[in-house]
């Protein structure tokens, strides 16, 4: 997934939000909210961003960009962050 496939699905997810305004009780609404604000935490995480690398000094390795776990050792850097589940992009 990319930024533009995630800005379409964003606006879409905005669209139902508004049509559950028009139609249903506060609490419906609220409900929806909810879920499109974790919908929109999930579809960031799928956005791959580049590890942050490390210089020697501090033991070399890289840091995830969302949660700054770090990973020594730079050829076993995963695909996604294992303390947060953000995708990563290895280089």
């Amino acid at each position: 997934m990319n930024r533009k496939d995630a800005d379409i699905i964003y606006e879409d997810l905005y669209e139902l939000m508004e049509r559950v305004r028009e139609k249903y009780t506060l609490a419906g609404f609220l409900s929806v909210v909810h879920s499109v604000t974790i919908l929109k935490t999930a579809l960031e995480k799928q956005i791959a961003k580049k590890s942050i690398k490390k210089p020697r000094t501090h033991s070399g390795g890289s840091l995830c960009p969302t949660c700054n776990k770090i990973y020594f050792n730079d050829e076993i850097v995963p695909n996604y962050c294992n303390g947060c589940g953000q995708r990563l992009l290895i280089d």
